[in-house]
């Protein structure tokens, strides 16, 4: 993870809290800032005013075939037109030939995708930019390469067409720009923290099983962003509740993501005073966990976006948390509290890739050292998974197997089921499932571990991706292994 993703955890992390903004760098604070905006675009049926000497919003983001409304509120004529000036050649239908008086309105529908460029052909200096997405598969642009930019154009495919315009932007742009999916889940993250203004506003709002993608980025994004905003726990039980109702078609997995929201959100590391104390850090989290969740398996779901935090933290060092290979599992040893003993060991998923380096050698040492046993095999199936991370190519996954299943072969499945729930979580969106088929079809399997590893991922598939994914897995399940039974297929 590079270090604007670093920052950007960090920023997140303390919520916005003005006294400890000051203690960031002022490029982390901008950055911050820009992201924690609600987007710059104003609403539909999008009008932009001349006050006389600008135009606000200076930069909108539209759909092709949209209006927009300039209006003038100044004292003196103005007379919007595409560059350049004074030809307005660029677009040359996007100029309305004639000044328009004070007070007055003119429109324009732009039934051109692109970037227009405009000014105020009376006031030159007043000058703005509206862009036209005509497709969420456009190109990016050839400067677009960093984690900045890149987030603009998902917050400009938001503001543009909402949170399935700003997913399905998200997922061209995972196939198709270099480097993007080792950011994914830092971008997915802010679809979530704008998504929760519209939720706020009680406007239409739509969610299908694509909010899942990147570890559910989506979620911690949507639930910080509550949770800093009001702090409201039946808020956030009723977008649960609204998250369950929407997705209930695709499966339990996304909808449970939630309460794995809420819990990451809980951990903001804004008590200075417990800061130094992993366990301080998170009791406070823990508490409003037990209170928010309405069944135990909540509360687990819950504990798990605790521990990730947790496990954040400890692995970049924030809130004055040191850590080493030998206390990597202090925090879930001190744990009572079954369910969140079971996040916690889960949960230490990116603190042990984080000292193991992305080596599957040194993560599977740092598993030997747990001292309760019977969450090893728990464990190893996590960690396991984050080594999927960012898009690695079969061959390296099929190394990851191998070595795991020969270090820990009383735990063969778990290796297995790691490495497909690492694929699935972190694989190219909509194409998860056929991404983990690839290793489960690999000749580094033998034919029994090639059926457990099928029965994951129709387990996956039923929980996060509905139906066709299920057939689609079990019809290639079925030319592979034609004698089997694979339960959760139909046996044709």
């Amino acid at each position: 993870m590079n270090q604007e993703i670093k920052r950007m955890l960090l920023v997140d992390s303390l919520n916005k809290r003005f006294f400890l903004i000051l203690l960031l760098l002022v490029p982390t604070v901008l950055l911050g800032l820009y992201i924690f905006t609600a987007p710059h675009n104003s609403e539909p049926p999008y009008v932009i005013i001349f006050d006389g000497s600008e135009f606000s919003p200076s930069i909108v983001e539209i759909l092709v075939d949209t209006q927009v409304v300039f209006k003038n509120e100044s004292e003196n004529d103005f007379w919007p037109a595409s560059d350049l000036h004074p030809s307005h050649t660029v677009l040359s239908e996007f100029d309305p030939r004639e000044p328009v008086l004070p007070g007055e309105n003119w429109s324009f529908i732009f039934s051109k995708a692109g970037t227009w460029h405009f000014h105020d052909h009376l006031f030159t200096t007043a000058t703005g930019t509206i862009r036209v997405f005509g497709s969420m598969s456009e190109a990016v642009p050839e400067e677009c390469i960093d984690i900045r930019c890149w987030k603009e154009e998902i917050l400009a495919a938001l503001t543009a067409g909402g949170v399935e315009a700003a997913f399905e932007r998200f997922s061209y742009m995972y196939e198709n720009v270099p480097g993007f999916s080792n950011a994914c889940h830092a971008i997915v993250h802010v679809i979530g923290e704008n998504a929760y203004y519209t939720f706020n506003k009680q406007e239409n709002f739509s969610l299908t099983n694509v909010t899942s993608y990147c570890g559910y980025g989506f979620y911690h994004g949507f639930m910080e962003t509550l949770l800093v905003t009001t702090g409201d726990m039946d808020e956030a039980r009723e977008f649960c509740r609204f998250v369950d109702e929407q997705l209930f078609e695709f499966g339990a997995a996304a909808g449970q993501a939630c309460y794995h929201g809420v819990g990451h959100g809980f951990t903001d590391g804004s008590d200075p005073r417990t800061w130094g104390n992993a366990d301080a850090v998170i009791e406070k989290a823990l508490q409003m966990c037990i209170q928010i969740a309405e069944t135990d398996r909540q509360k687990y779901l819950c504990g798990t976006g605790v521990f990730n935090g947790l496990a954040v933290a400890r692995h970049y060092g924030l809130y004055g948390l040191v850590v080493d290979p030998s206390s990597v599992f202090e925090p879930c040893e001190g744990q009572n509290d079954e369910e969140f003993k079971l996040a916690c060991y889960e949960q230490m998923n990116t603190l042990i890739d984080g000292l193991a380096n992305n080596e599957v050698g040194n993560l599977l040492k740092i598993i030997k050292s747990i001292s309760e046993p019977e969450y090893t095999g728990l464990t190893l199936q996590s960690a396991v998974s984050v080594l999927t991370k960012g898009g690695v190519d079969m061959d390296t996954i099929a190394a990851v197997s191998t070595e795991c299943i020969t270090e820990f072969p009383e735990y063969t499945n778990m290796c297995i089921g790691g490495i497909v729930s690492g694929i699935v979580e972190f694989g190219t969106p909509t194409k998860q499932h056929f991404e983990a088929i690839k290793y489960c079809t690999h000749d580094v399997l033998t034919s029994v571990q090639q059926v457990t590893c099928f029965k994951k991922v129709v387990g996956f598939a039923y929980s996060g991706f509905g139906l066709s994914a299920v057939n689609e897995t079990c019809a290639i399940f079925k030319t592979h292994h034609e004698n089997e039974y694979l339960y959760g297929c139909l046996n044709k």
